[in-house]
């Protein structure tokens, strides 16, 4: 009675999951490509008091004063105490990397031979990013979010309105297909184990003419019928993408909260314009 009960949870729980990651990817795709936003006013004071737009600037004034100082902290390794806003942040965090995950597996799941799907698409990328500089992606994205912001502030002290700024957000399916695609990196360089498993691997030193290392692989007892060819080509591309992946990580570490704390600060410069603006026009 208990395994069916536990199978039965397991099932529901796979369920709400997928249904959650796929309102998340459908709602987000919706709002940055489809939805039409019409330009947003940012004067409290109209025809009466407009109470939405007030929080709306409250709302983001606030969420970056903590995001900045959060940042901050960090960098300074200043974690702080647990707080009820870090642990529900970090709960809802986990949940969405979930339901993410289960709907790709589920959309792997699809395919006819997803190993070897991945593996092709994992090695194409490879050879064409392999050779360029871990930090082509963390600019890429990096740079988006400034141009995002910068669209924030020309709208903020040109327009006083919200026009080229929401324009500016579909940018961000970009960096939504970046994560995407190092996703699909990360968890297919997670066989790199198992592709170890099947082999014995001998260094033996250094070609004096490539400088390169010499390795000479064998299959490992009990698995001499496998394809020692293709398994060798496995764990090294696993290998190559968990070097990259480690490098792309340390950049994105390295760089993310140095430009984050000059996003967040943009940011607060525009509120804070507006709130000042709007005091000003309200005396």
């Amino acid at each position: 009675m208990s395994t069916n009960t536990e199978i039965n949870t397991t099932t529901s729980n796979e369920l709400i999951y997928f249904l959650s990651g796929l309102f998340i990817v459908i709602y987000t795709l919706y709002i940055r490509l489809i939805l039409t936003r019409l330009p947003k006013e940012l004067l409290f004071c109209t025809n009466g008091v407009n109470l939405k737009s007030c929080l709306f600037v409250i709302i983001g004034f606030l969420l970056n004063v903590v995001l900045l100082k959060k940042t901050i902290n960090s960098l300074r390794r200043q974690e702080g105490s647990e707080t009820l806003f870090k642990y529900i942040t970090s709960q809802i965090s986990d949940f969405i990397s979930l339901a993410l995950h289960t709907v790709y597996s589920k959309a792997v799941q699809l395919l006819n031979d997803p190993y070897n799907t991945a593996a092709v698409f994992c090695s194409k990328f490879y050879r064409f990013f392999g050779k360029r500089s871990e930090t082509l992606f963390v600019f890429i994205s990096l740079g988006i979010r400034l141009f995002i912001v910068i669209a924030f502030l020309f709208d903020v002290f040109v327009f006083f309105k919200f026009n080229y700024f929401y324009k500016a957000l579909s940018l961000l399916c970009i960096s939504m297909l970046i994560q995407a695609i190092f996703g699909i990196l990360k968890d297919f360089s997670t066989n790199l184990e198992e592709a170890e498993s099947y082999l014995i691997i001998e260094p033996q030193g250094i070609d004096p003419d490539t400088k390169l290392p010499i390795t000479n692989y064998s299959l490992t007892q009990g698995n001499e019928d496998a394809n020692l060819d293709y398994h060798v080509r496995q764990y090294i591309l696993c290998n190559k993408l968990s070097g990259y992946l480690n490098m792309h990580q340390k950049y994105s570490n390295f760089f993310n909260p140095r430009v984050a704390i000059v996003i967040h600060s943009l940011y607060l410069i525009g509120w804070g314009y507006v709130i000042y603006k709007n005091i000003l026009l309200f005396s």
